[in-house]
């Protein structure tokens, strides 16, 4: 997760420093890829959001201050999708649960894979899209400090050891 000063520095000099560049293909890349196979179910339209986002940043100065990086490079990718595709986003397909399962591992998934609708979410969106507390409570309309717990009981509860008896 990038924090919105560090990106919005790495914004400004996206066309004349190849590590700010570099730094921000390797941070969104990977989320814009996972959230177009989650929502769309297709690593071909996640490939072609990619390739218009990166492409929009080369051509176009972005003037404003992204308050929500995570938030801003998502719905220009969806908006693009949806425009060029006709894509309407679908988050019920079963990518969800592999792309945790990945980010998670298998058995600190299991622990965690039947939470509450809420916490699965929060786990997704940060984990496999680079959302931040701050987003996904301006998504959920929750404050920061719920989803941080919430966060950090799912964690607690991916990564407890277990004890058996005897």
């Amino acid at each position: 997760m990038m924090k919105s000063d560090q990106f919005n520095k790495l914004l400004k000099e996206y066309n004349t420093n190849e590590d700010s560049c570099r730094a921000i293909l390797d941070m969104y890349y990977p989320y814009i890829l996972m959230r177009a196979i989650r929502r769309y179910g297709s690593k071909d339209l996640g490939n072609s959001a990619a390739k218009y986002f990166f492409d929009l940043l080369m051509e176009t100065e972005i003037p404003q201050y992204i308050e929500n990086p995570a938030i801003w490079v998502h719905n220009i990718c969806d908006n693009f999708l949806k425009e060029k595709y006709g894509q309407d986003p679908n988050d019920d397909n079963d990518s969800v649960v592999e792309f945790c399962k990945f980010a998670f591992g298998e058995e600190q998934f299991r622990k965690v894979e039947n939470c509450d609708s809420v916490t699965f979410l929060i786990l997704v969106i940060s984990t496999c899209e680079g959302y931040s507390f701050e987003e996904i409570a301006k998504i959920l309309r929750l404050e920061v400090r719920d989803i941080e717990q919430i966060y950090a009981q799912a964690l607690k509860t991916a990564n407890e050891v277990r004890h058996d008896a005897g």
